[in-house]
């Protein structure tokens, strides 16, 4: 007993150090992320230290690299997303080839613990009093009307 005994405080000890250190990262087939580079090989949930290799920076890119590594090999994928704001300026389109079959699964997941925000919004900026008012504004809206030059087309406007 007296032999196990040391043995015993080394391997809990060495697992006390591995715990107080940064938790693994998750294992994924892909990762996204708000510093990533589409011409990156999106297998490193961050970027690497030299700045050469890292996350993908969009979900197309991601959706485009599972197709991919589909055609290469067999089994369940699964692509992390960090936290960040995604801007989307075209729609992502997911079709059949996108989907598992009836032993796999493709998984597109938020990182453990972050939080992705995707979003197609616009700031509208630059807002201005208007300068001169329609005959038919009611008296009680004159010189409370603001106004913005918008070079995009929208469907919605929120506050």
């Amino acid at each position: 007993m007296r032999r196990l005994l040391p043995i015993f405080l080394a391997i809990s000890l060495a697992c006390v150090r591995v715990g107080a250190e940064v938790a693994p990262t998750p294992a994924g087939d892909f990762y996204v992320s708000a510093v990533g580079n589409d011409a990156w090989s999106g297998t490193f949930a961050a970027p690497t230290a030299a700045g050469t290799d890292g996350p993908f920076s969009t979900l197309t890119r991601a959706r485009d690299a599972v197709r991919d590594l589909r055609t290469k090999r067999s089994g369940d994928v699964l692509v992390y997303i960090r936290e960040g704001t995604y801007r989307l300026d075209d729609t992502v389109a997911f079709g059949l080839e996108d989907s598992g079959d009836t032993d796999t699964t493709i998984t597109y997941a938020a990182y453990p613990e972050e939080t992705p925000v995707f979003t197609s919004a616009v700031e509208v900026g630059g807002w201005t009093r208007l300068a001169e008012s329609p005959a038919a504004l009611p008296a009680v809206a004159r010189g409370k009307v603001l106004v913005a030059d918008v070079s995009e087309q929208f469907y919605t406007l929120y506050d």
